[in-house]
């Protein structure tokens, strides 16, 4: 599972770099998955993968402060850099500052890599199930068409369909984990 998240968010990265706009957006008209995202769902991924404790919480605390940054920038009206620091977000379209994820994503990102540090398993679940809900919300509101549902309404930066559908394979998979930390004899497999 998260060797595909990270597979996705590779190649989401490639096709900012590559100019490859299908891979960045997979629905014409519909908001791009931005840098940035990728590059949290591949931290985050890494963070599962990592074996050592200290090794996952590099990369968890990494994608947590990007994301952090990030939402900090949308509601202080600061700016960092940080949007396009890694890519010149060449496709701009649909998104008042180029480059920067949409701040329902940035939450969701706290939130992911806050629960992977916590270490309590409980809290994390419920949290997490918040995350999916607002996914599952984004993908409804794209097959319905409904965008408040993805997006928010003064705030023209929208969740893309992947960035929705890639949260909702993560918080299954976090809290098949934690499931199994909460109640070690019924892990899930």
């Amino acid at each position: 599972m998260l060797w595909a998240i990270l597979a996705v968010a590779v190649f989401v990265m490639l096709s900012w770099k590559g100019g490859f706009e299908t891979g960045i957006r997979i629905i014409p008209d519909a908001a791009p998955m931005q840098f940035n995202t990728a590059l949290c769902f591949g931290l985050l991924a890494i963070a599962g993968l990592r074996r050592l404790e200290t090794d996952m919480k590099w990369w968890a605390v990494a994608g947590l402060g990007l994301a952090a940054a990030t939402l900090l920038q949308d509601y202080s009206r600061l700016y960092f850099g940080i949007d396009e620091f890694f890519q010149h977000a060449w496709y701009a379209e649909l998104s008042p500052s180029p480059g920067r994820m949409s701040p329902f994503t940035a939450v969701g990102f706290i939130i992911c890599a806050a629960v992977r540090l916590s270490g309590k398993p409980l809290i994390g679940m419920l949290l997490l199930g918040l995350v999916a809900a607002r996914a599952s919300a984004a993908l409804i509101g794209y097959g319905l068409e409904v965008t408040s549902l993805y997006q928010i309404a003064d705030h023209r930066t929208a969740m893309a369909v992947h960035t929705a559908a890639l949260f909702l394979i993560f918080t299954s998979f976090e809290i098949c984990r934690l499931w199994g930390v909460w109640h070690p004899d019924r892990r899930v497999a």
